[in-house]
């Protein structure tokens, strides 16, 4: 066997259709490579911090798995998603899908620092601020298919059981939850994502790269009908200039 892995989805709200039905091919295939798959899990805490939380330390805790993988209810994957993210710990220890804001579809939910501010209570803050297309294909690469990231949205991540002790020790140390809502004194104009830039932050204290398999573009369920997915991708690309992009090698 290759490993087990950890499957939970950290919202325990009914799963859509279009992630239920991708997703389950995706297990196979990884079923098929040699994996073994604990338990699957969801959590009835809210709000989602909460809720990743509790399955991360869940997965650390009280199973055997050597894979975290989470996923959120409103994620869909294309064939080979899971099992290429899986596959890509062996080399990098938190690896992401990537997709588009699901209510504008303007920008990839994956996110660089910018600059430092100072908060009421004079602590400093990373800003963060959306890459482009162009950054996350070109500029971030590492790889052929991976980009190097500060933070990301947390709907598809794998991470090694060596990554999650790191990120625990430094929870421990600082005594902070590993994903948290940001603090009422936020200033209203800062672009984030709640627990996902918390999350990007103690990655960067743990000295824990974040790292996108760029192959792995996934779906976005707005919750009106429609997914957000590679319609939207190509009129990004163009407005960018990237008309020669095979998303499929991306």
């Amino acid at each position: 066997m290759n490993g087990k892995v950890y499957i939970c989805a950290p919202s325990s709200r009914a799963v859509n259709p279009y992630t239920f039905n991708s997703f389950t091919y995706n297990i196979y295939e990884l079923v098929k490579a040699g994996y073994d798959i604990g338990e699957p899990k969801s959590f009835e805490e809210y709000p989602l911090s909460r809720a990743r939380n509790a399955s991360i330390e869940d997965f650390y805790d009280n199973s055997d798995c050597d894979i975290y993988f989470s996923y959120d209810d409103d994620t869909v994957f294309k064939k080979g998603d899971l099992l290429r993210l899986v596959e890509s710990t062996k080399e990098y220890p938190i690896v992401s899908g990537w997709y588009l804001a699901r209510v504008t579809g303007r920008v990839p939910v994956v996110f660089m620092r910018s600059e430092k501010k100072k908060l009421l209570n004079e602590r400093d803050f990373n800003y963060y601020r959306p890459v482009t297309l162009r950054e996350l294909l070109f500029t971030l690469k590492v790889d052929e298919e991976h980009s190097k990231v500060d933070a990301v949205g947390l709907g598809a991540v794998a991470m090694t059981r060596e990554a999650v002790g790191k990120l625990l020790e430094v929870s421990q140390s600082i005594g902070k939850p590993l994903f948290a809502e940001w603090s009422p004194i936020m200033p209203s104009d800062v672009h984030c994502f709640g627990e996902d830039l918390w999350f990007g932050d103690f990655c960067a204290v743990a000295e824990m790269p974040i790292h996108v398999r760029t192959t792995c573009f996934l779906g976005h369920f707005n919750g009106s009908g429609y997914v957000v997915g590679f319609r939207h991708l190509s009129s990004i690309a163009m407005r960018e200039g990237l008309t020669e992009i095979d998303f499929n090698k991306a």
